[in-house]
């Protein structure tokens, strides 16, 4: 109770600020926070309404998107594409985007029950811990 209790009282201050200064860092921290808060049927009301508005909406999504675009040009789908089929073994499906809860997986190999491939798209260990944290 304690612990929601000051998530909700940092968000309920961001969501006061001027958002118009907030890092793309900040963006990519409140776009897996609405991902994980979504994930437990946080209602839109209070702070969590925040994510309502327009220039959040707005911001969330070049957060995102910039997050997929830094991605795609590390090449580390393809390195981990390539790895695999250097293995010499049967693997299988390969599923890309693999969901998982809330969030997306790179890959899932379908014949080796929970083998799911991750990469975060921040290099961050941030995102790594919120993840762990709820999956």
């Amino acid at each position: 109770e304690e612990r929601s209790g000051i998530g909700a009282s940092l968000l309920g201050r961001l969501a006061e600020s001027d958002s118009a200064h907030f890092s793309a860092e900040v963006w990519a921290l409140l776009h897996e926070v609405r991902q994980t808060l979504a994930s437990d049927g946080g209602e839109a009301e209070g702070p969590i309404s925040a994510f309502e508005r327009e220039g959040w909406q707005r911001s969330l999504a070049e957060a995102e998107a910039a997050q997929v675009r830094k991605f795609t040009a590390s090449g580390r789908l393809e390195e981990l594409r390539e790895a695999l089929a250097r293995t010499g073994e049967e693997l299988g499906d390969v599923e890309e985007g693999f969901g998982v809860g809330p969030y997306m997986a790179a890959l899932r190999v379908s014949s080796q029950d929970g083998v799911i491939f991750d990469f975060d798209v921040c290099q961050s260990p941030v995102n790594r811990v919120l993840r762990r944290k709820q999956w």
